[in-house]
């Protein structure tokens, strides 16, 4: 009977580490300092993400737009010298 009173007592301890643990997990969680440096931190890595998937994407079209030679529709729009120009921009270290 002693034995089960003492693994009962053991229990209750643990049980009542396990809710201070949790409680100070939930109070770090909602904290207002971490909540905000974790929103700037998140705010400037798709900032920078965005700006480098823009200039793969960017390079891609350039490319593509430089290996062909007619274009109908853009030549419409443009001369072939203004286009060799726009691309020459982009192209030359």
């Amino acid at each position: 009977m002693k034995e089960s009173i003492s693994d009962l007592q053991t229990s209750i301890n643990e049980l009542e580490k396990s809710v201070s643990f949790l409680g100070e997990q939930i109070r770090k969680q909602n904290s207002y300092r971490r909540n905000v440096s974790l929103s700037v931190v998140r705010g400037f890595s798709t900032a920078v993400g965005a700006t480098v998937i823009f200039g793969v994407i960017l390079a891609l079209l350039v490319k593509t737009i430089s290996s062909i030679d007619y274009v109908p529709i853009i030549n419409n729009l443009m001369s072939s010298e203004a286009i060799e120009s726009f691309i020459a921009k982009f192209t030359q270290p």
